[in-house]
């Protein structure tokens, strides 16, 4: 479940927003290298309340491939 109060709601959309709208090609290879994938950890305590579970935010296109991880299987 995702829940949050308005700003914490708009704070994850800005999030959303910022791995979608990254251009993974212009990111420097020594932090994202060729086949590897931006993302975020969401952690408890840090950056989600204590009662959450660890999150990760990420892309499914891959830098320089834009391959989808072997074990992705679309919904059709």
């Amino acid at each position: 479940m995702i829940h949050g109060n308005p700003e914490g709601l708009r704070s994850f959309a800005k999030l959303l927003l910022e791995v979608a709208d990254l251009d993974q090609e212009e990111v420097d290879n020594r932090y994202l290298p060729i086949g590897a994938r931006e993302h975020y950890n969401l952690r408890p305590e840090i950056e989600l309340s204590k009662s959450s579970d660890e999150v990760i935010v990420g892309r499914l296109d891959a830098k320089g491939t834009g391959d989808f991880y072997d074990r992705y299987e679309s919904k059709d």
